[in-house]
């Protein structure tokens, strides 16, 4: 048996950290395809945070061109923001080396997140092709806006843990609505250790979704 979860995992808004809603819960009769533990695409996203710097490169000089890159892109689209970089090891997991972080702080920055994260992601992928190619190697770089990425890293975290309480006691298996690979490597790692309920990704390309599993 499967339970369908309907609860969205909303962007969180800039101004306040908004807690999660609880949503409504129908029986999923589709067969579940595509099974695989953990996949690749899942790690897609959080793999080019690992990347280290080469070898040759400053990470000061690092942070001031894709400072000056993010700034300039940011001043194109008329939006007045400060760009603050940081070393961010809330966004990683105990033991892994946290990436270089550039800070949008602003107002009425919402529209830089955009639905499921897209324009958000769309401005970092852009940071990190111009200073990588400036710099002749793949660049770790995040770019977060309002620490964004850190509340809704505990947001998930939080529902996850929801999630896997809902399918242990009901004995049956849970489905997530769609996430990007990140946002479903985030509930992976969450529940990884728990002794009552595994994970596994579920469907094709941007239907993706995380299931949870009573052992």
């Amino acid at each position: 048996d499967t339970i369908q979860i309907a609860e969205a995992v909303p962007d969180v808004p800039v101004e306040v950290p908004a807690p999660m809603e609880e949503a409504a819960v129908e029986e999923d009769t589709d067969a579940v395809e595509e099974e695989s533990v953990i996949d690749d695409d899942d790690y897609a996203e959080e793999d080019e945070l690992e990347t280290p710097f080469a070898a040759t490169d400053s990470d000061s000089d690092v942070a001031n061109i894709a400072k000056s890159y993010l700034e300039e892109l940011l001043e194109y689209m008329g939006i007045e923001a400060t760009v603050t970089p940081r070393i961010a090891p809330d966004l990683v997991d105990p033991g892994e080396e946290p990436p270089l972080v550039l800070d949008v702080t602003g107002k009425d920055l919402g529209i830089l997140i955009g639905r499921r994260s897209e324009t958000l992601q769309a401005l970092q992928y852009m940071v990190r092709l111009m200073v990588s190619k400036d710099m002749q190697s793949w660049q770790r770089i995040v770019v977060d806006v309002e620490s964004y990425r850190a509340r809704r890293r505990r947001s998930l975290s939080q529902m996850a843990k929801r999630m896997a309480e809902r399918a242990v006691a009901s004995g049956e298996r849970v489905v997530m609505e769609s996430m990007s690979a990140y946002d479903r490597r985030i509930i992976h790692v969450a529940l990884r250790d728990h002794p009552d309920v595994f994970t596994k990704s579920i469907g094709r390309e941007s239907n993706r979704k995380v299931t949870i599993i009573p052992k």
